[in-house]
């Protein structure tokens, strides 16, 4: 490890409080991954807010009606 390297994370660990088990239980307990209330939506009302989302910045959207017309719709 470089000596800037090391300087520099010994200066985060000096000003992080606690000790390194209180840090590995603060991110234990922490709650992983907070969904926001548009990833809780259904699947229909997803893509039509995926489609406007897009399409709000000029984006290209085709619906292909299989996975197998996917290719065709990408090469247009």
């Amino acid at each position: 490890m470089s000596d800037a390297r090391t300087d520099i994370l010994a200066a985060v660990k000096a000003a992080t409080p606690g000790t390194d088990d209180e840090a590995r239980q603060r991110l234990a307990d922490h709650r992983a991954g907070v969904i926001p209330a548009r990833g809780r939506l259904g699947d229909k009302a997803r893509v039509d807010l995926f489609i406007r989302e897009a399409e709000r910045v000029n984006a290209t959207v085709a619906r292909a009606s299989s996975m197998a017309r996917v290719p065709r719709e990408v090469a247009r």
